[in-house]
């Protein structure tokens, strides 16, 4: 489920928090453009803004960048910092299991495998690299 922040509690009319709505956008429009799209994965205590300057890149370059965050990530480094217990919740199949989500949602797959990539062992487990 690519919208988690809401810890259990309703969210009310806030369908997706502000990182799953960036990375709906970046997966709608990397679907809308067809151009072939570059997922970037973020490590333990980074957020997907760490890859900004690299996505800028990679879009002037003509792919699709896509940067989702992690299952609950705050949305700014100040949230971050504030709550940075949020981090802890999350467990290796969570992230793999979201990351397998947005892989899934694109239209264009730029995995092969003739071509060498790096994929959560679940996402090659879901014959993303077909």
């Amino acid at each position: 489920m690519i919208s988690s922040r809401t810890d259990g509690k309703d969210s009310g009319d806030r369908a997706l928090d502000a990182v799953s709505r960036n990375t709906t956008e970046q997966v709608n429009q990397a679907n809308t453009t067809g151009r072939t799209p570059v997922v970037f994965v973020h490590g333990l205590w980074l957020l997907p803004s760490s890859w900004d300057r690299w996505a800028a890149v990679f879009d002037q370059a003509g792919y699709a960048p896509v940067s989702p965050g992690w299952p609950d990530d705050p949305e700014t480094v100040e949230e971050a910092k504030a709550h940075p217990e949020v981090f802890a919740r999350k467990s290796v199949g969570q992230i793999a299991d979201h990351y397998a989500e947005v892989i899934g949602r694109l239209k264009k797959n730029s995995l092969s495998r003739d071509r060498p990539c790096t994929v959560p062992r679940r996402a090659a487990a879901a014959n993303f690299g077909a």
